[in-house]
């Protein structure tokens, strides 16, 4: 029993050096900073053609793995990016610009889908969207900030009104988007 032992501590001493000696292996990092405000425009293949949006992206790098891939931001655009013209009419309200929410992930080659669902259906004026942007980015100029960002989206909005014949409006819409990083203040 007494010779088992020995050769047990010996045996696990052994495999704790092999460890301690090989390291751990890398943990992945992010191909570049994602951080910063972006403008540019999705496409939608629609009559209504091009619509405009900023995106503003929180990303730490240099954190500790996988919150190093994890970014946040928000995304805003207009509701006549949403809504059609004859109901807009109808609202005869100057609409703020839409601002949602985004929370997404980046893989290490700098691909990555941000998106998210808000359902508002408890508040006075309900209504839910469903934003997903499925892009890559790319580091144009190689000072490890992504300069770029495209690929597909799709959004998915209805909204509640009080407008007889159109209580309810849905609208979809998917298609191409690309944005550039804005250029920083000196």
């Amino acid at each position: 029993m007494r010779t088992v032992t020995r050769y047990s501590i010996l045996g696990l001493t052994l495999i704790g050096a092999s460890v301690l000696l090989a390291g751990c292996p890398d943990l992945p990092v992010p191909p570049f900073d994602a951080a910063g405000a972006y403008s540019g425009a999705w496409e939608t293949g629609e009559a209504k053609g091009a619509c405009p949006f900023t995106l503003s992206l929180v990303h730490k790098p240099n954190f500790i793995y996988p919150l190093n891939h994890q970014i946040l931001g928000v995304v805003e655009f207009s509701y006549g990016c949403l809504l059609d013209n004859a109901l807009l009419e109808q609202i005869q309200d100057e609409l703020p610009e839409l601002k949602v929410p985004l929370f997404g992930n980046m893989e290490d080659d700098g691909s990555g889908r941000i998106r998210l669902g808000i359902d508002t259906a408890a508040l006075a004026f309900p209504f839910s969207i469903d934003i997903d942007f499925d892009g890559t980015g790319a580091d144009t100029d190689d000072d490890g900030v992504m300069d770029v960002y495209a690929g597909d989206y799709a959004i998915t909005f209805s909204i509640t009104t009080t407008i007889p014949g159109r209580e309810r409006v849905d609208y979809t819409s998917a298609g191409t988007f690309s944005v550039t990083r804005d250029a920083s203040p000196e």
